[in-house]
């Protein structure tokens, strides 16, 4: 059994032939099947899809409840049931929310199935009603928590690849450096990081060794940031180990083209879930050069708070921090 992302389309046989096999196909095409933060997966045994859930960003109807998704569409092949194959899809959605910063999951549960949600940890949230032509539900829902990220069984659960609403972060790889070396050329974005001054493509080179040879060593680094609309290589982010720093730190950094759009924030927001919640790191913190305003505002976004001044690399720096704790409590 393998569990891993699909596309809408190929949810919707399984939706129409166990979901709703009395309504026309064009009633499995549900409102938010292509935003960009929805997650559909499948369940796989060998080669052959046997169940299929997606998950949304949505809240109940008469509520504004920003952190609230929905869970949506949930299948299984009725020759495939009994196998674990449901609680694995719902694992993957429960962990999608909680790598999106989510707080609760909440479904339009068929009142057969309430058993099995409330296994999943749901509450019952409404008296039974019927949909016409489905049958009887019930509203029910769930808290989701950091600790859901690291029980996750979901796609991507790893640093390899980790998705938010507008950004894929991920590995780099040798193809990246045209795009990484003209992102170091760049004199405004460059004012800030390393030396103060435009790097050139054999020092571009090198850097780009440096992230490589820490996601070799450690599993885990700065990854490649691209905007998800284009496929365009923008930035790094995430977390890693400074060869001359005694802490792991969180960083960031995008061409001057992305700044002001909360590009930033996001891809801190994921450095964060990854780095507490799958990596168990106690602390993290971020070296900040002085004057430089927009990467304290993005710590400070994230819930970083000032951690004195150090010299690092024979200059005074402002150091932000943030402990696992911290950070748990703010997402409560």
């Amino acid at each position: 059994m393998t569990v891993r992302s699909i596309n809408a389309g190929r949810t919707r046989r399984l939706r129409h032939a166990v979901l709703r096999p009395d309504e026309p196909w064009e009633a499995t095409a549900y409102p938010g099947d292509t935003a960009a933060s929805t997650l559909h997966v499948g369940v796989f045994a060998g080669s052959a899809l046997a169940g299929v859930a997606s998950v949304y960003r949505e809240a109940p109807r008469g509520s504004d409840d920003e952190g609230a998704w929905r869970l949506r569409g949930m299948a299984t092949e009725p020759d495939a049931r009994g196998w674990g194959h449901g609680a694995t899809l719902l694992a993957a959605c429960v962990g999608h929310v909680a790598r999106m910063g989510g707080r609760r999951l909440w479904c339009n549960a068929r009142a057969s199935a309430a058993a099995f949600y409330a296994r999943g940890g749901f509450t019952r949230r409404s008296e039974p009603f019927d949909i016409p032509r489905i049958g009887a539900h019930v509203v029910m829902d769930r808290p989701v928590s950091p600790g859901d990220l690291a029980a996750a069984l979901g796609p991507d659960a790893d640093a390899q690849c980790w998705r938010t609403d507008r950004l894929v972060l991920r590995r780099w790889r040798a193809e990246d450096l045209d795009a990484f070396a003209a992102i170091n050329a760049e004199t405004e974005t460059m004012a800030m990081v390393g030396p103060s001054r435009p790097l050139t493509r054999a020092e571009s080179a090198a850097a780009l060794d440096v992230l490589c040879q820490h996601w070799t060593i450690h599993g885990f680094g700065l990854w490649a940031v691209e905007e998800r609309a284009t496929g365009r290589l923008i930035g790094r982010a995430g977390v890693w180990h400074p060869p001359d720093w005694p802490y792991t730190e969180i960083g960031w950094l995008l061409a001057r083209d992305w700044w002001g759009q909360g590009l930033a924030t996001e891809a801190a927001r994921a450095g964060l879930t990854y780095a507490f919640a799958c990596r168990g790191v106690d602390r993290l913190s971020s070296i900040i050069r002085p004057g430089n305003l927009a990467s304290m505002r993005v710590a400070e976004r994230v819930g970083m708070h000032p951690a004195g001044v150090a010299i690092w690399r024979g200059k005074p720096m402002w150091t932000y921090a943030i402990t696992r704790d911290q950070w748990g409590a703010g997402r409560a």
